[in-house]
């Protein structure tokens, strides 16, 4: 419960888009990981 009031107070709309921007800032890390390995290899 204590853990649930301070999402309460946020509000579930706000929690959604928190998340959802944390994914796609990881997602994002993780292409361009993968990018600098592929044009590490190429070269």
């Amino acid at each position: 419960m204590q853990l649930l009031s301070p999402l309460s107070v946020i509000g579930n709309r706000d929690v959604i888009f928190l998340t959802h921007r944390v994914i796609q800032n990881s997602r994002l890390m993780i292409v361009n990981f993968e990018f600098s390995m592929g044009a590490q290899r190429l070269s």
